[in-house]
C-alpha cells in the first residue's frame, strides 16, 4: 500500500482520493487484506495434491475443453415471476417468444430491449459455461447447435429465460479466454469453499493474535 501511495503522490493525495470515495484508510487496508487472502485460498485450491478431479488448473486444457462442446455464445430474453404476477401468463409469453425466433419472425434483438424483458443488464452476447451459471440454463444453452437456434422456456428460479444461440466473432474466444478461464475458476472455487478436506486451516498462535491485519503496511 505505501507503494500505491507514493505513486499517486504521497499520503494526503490518497487521503483525499479516499474521501472522495467515501472510504478510509483503515476500510480500504481490510479490503487488500481480503482480497490477498482470497487469491491465497485461490492458489491452495488450484495447488492441492486432493483438488477436485473435475477442476480444470490449465488454462490451455481449459479452453479445449470449451471447444469439446462446453459452451455456447448466447442472448437471452429474461421475465422475471414478480409477486402478484400471472405465473402462467408469463410461460406462455416466453413460450410465445420462442416460438417466433424458432420460425424466424422475429430475433433475439427485437424483444431485449423491450419491456417485457426484465433483464437490462444483460443485452450483449455473453459466454454461458457449466459451472458459471444456474445447470437448467447451462443444459439449455449447450443444446442449441446452430446459430440462431432458440430454447425453450427455460425455469430458474423465479424467472423465465429465452436463450437464442449467437454468431461468434472469430477469435473472440480466444480473447476473452483469460477472463473465461479466471470466472470458471473462481466459480469452482465458490462451490468448493465449504469443503475443509481442500481447504488449510489457520490457528494463531499468541503472537499472532496480537497482529491487526489491516494495519500490516
Amino acid at each position: 500500500l505505501n507503494t500505491e501511495i507514493e505513486g499517486i503522490g504521497g499520503k494526503d493525495t490518497f487521503l483525499a482520493e479516499m474521501e472522495a470515495i467515501y472510504m478510509t484508510e483503515h476500510l480500504y487496508r481490510l479490503y487488500l487484506a481480503r482480497d490477498e487472502m482470497k487469491y491465497k485460498l485461490r492458489d491452495a485450491i488450484v495447488t492441492a495434491a486432493d483438488k477436485p478431479d473435475d477442476l480444470i488448473t490449465d488454462q490451455n486444457a481449459f479452453y479445449e475443453w470449451l471447444l469439446d462442446g462446453n459452451y455456447a455464445y448466447v442472448m437471452h430474453v429474461m421475465l422475471r415471476n414478480d409477486e402478484g404476477e400471472d405465473k402462467a401468463a408469463n410461460n406462455l409469453i416466453a413460450t410465445e417468444i420462442s416460438i417466433n425466433l424458432r420460425l424466424g419472425k422475429k430475433t433475439i434483438e427485437d424483444y431485449v430491449g423491450q419491456r417485457l424483458n426484465d433483464d437490462l443488464t444483460t443485452l450483449a452476447p455473453y459466454y454461458v459455461i457449466p459451472g458459471l451459471y444456474d445447470e437448467a440454463l447451462v443444459n439449455a444453452a449447450l443444446e442449441l447447435t446452430h446459430d440462431r437456434d432458440a430454447s425453450d422456456a427455460v425455469e430458474v428460479g423465479d424467472c423465465y429465460y429465452v436463450l437464442q444461440r449467437m454468431e461468434e466473432p472469430e477469435g473472440q474466444l480466444e480473447n476473452q479466454i483469460a477472463t473465461l478461464f479466471d470466472q470458471y475458476l473462481w466459480a469452482k472455487i465458490g462451490e468448493q469453499s465449504n469443503d475443509e478436506s481442500i481447504i488449510p486451516s489457520i490457528s494463531l498462535n499468541d503472537e499472532g493474535k496480537t497482529i491487526d491485519l489491516v494495519a500490516i503496511q
